[in-house]
């Protein structure tokens, strides 16, 4: 490339002549890069921007045909199942929570009282469910307030039986028959009487040796006297034998 003014060879890229400084024009290899076409007019931008159209019209379009409502139902449905169960137990328990309050708020004052002296004697002592309304009968109040009291103590009248049977297992000595009796007497049904003596834990054949003992401090019998009397109490014929064996007949 040569300066335009003094005719000297210079650089492709110099910007003064090294000879006489006058300034070059620009680069011919910069005006060969200017001379080039714009990028939007070259024919490969137009086919990407019409394949970039083509893309975003079939996506729009496979958008606005999918169903929009289902993943409202799969959230919706729970929440429906869940709403419908609190509804439910709510209403159940409003439905019964009135009952208990008014059955407590329709009780007479002499019920109330019935009730607390009926769990009073119940705390330190074994009553049967017609023997404790006996008793509060007794302290004056009436077959309606008692049988409330006895009815709304809480008791559990096996249990009872149980306990009873044991008390008087500690103050006397009794046959399996012979404590059932007593039970019931007591105001037990059959079914618990023999449930609480099942379960007292006595050895009747210790029993028959206990009540033989105490017959025989009170009186003289001989061995066979001893026996009969035995048996009549309740004992087996082998328990009452055991009985007078132990103490010496």
């Amino acid at each position: 490339m040569k300066c335009n003014k003094c005719g000297q060879e210079i650089d492709i890229d110099a910007k003064f002549c090294t000879n006489c400084g006058a300034p070059i024009e620009e680069p011919y290899q910069s005006r060969k890069k200017k001379a080039k076409k714009p990028f939007y007019k070259r024919w490969w931008f137009w086919v990407i921007v019409v394949i970039l159209l083509f893309a975003g019209c079939s996506g729009m379009f496979n958008s606005s045909s999918e169903p929009a409502a289902s993943p409202e139902t799969v959230t919706t449905a729970p929440q429906t199942e869940a709403t419908t169960s609190t509804v439910s137990e709510a209403t159940v328990a409003d439905t019964q929570a009135p009952e208990t309050t008014t059955a407590m708020d329709t009780a007479t004052v002499g019920e109330k009282n019935a009730l607390k002296q009926a769990k009073s004697y119940l705390s330190f002592s074994a009553f049967s469910y017609q023997g404790l309304i006996d008793q509060l009968e007794f302290e004056g109040y009436t077959t309606e307030e008692a049988t409330y009291g006895v009815d709304n103590c809480g008791a559990d009248w096996f249990d009872q039986a149980g306990q009873k049977a044991k008390s008087y297992l500690e103050i006397s000595a009794f046959s399996y028959k012979g404590l059932v009796e007593q039970l019931e007497f007591d105001g037990f049904t059959t079914e618990e009487a023999t449930h609480g003596v099942d379960n007292c834990g006595a050895d009747w054949f210790e029993q028959a040796v206990k009540k033989g003992k105490s017959y025989l401090e009170l009186s003289s019998f001989s061995r066979s006297g001893l026996i009969d009397q035995l048996v009549f109490d309740g004992f087996t014929k082998e328990q009452a034998e055991y009985g007078a064996a132990e103490n010496g007949l």
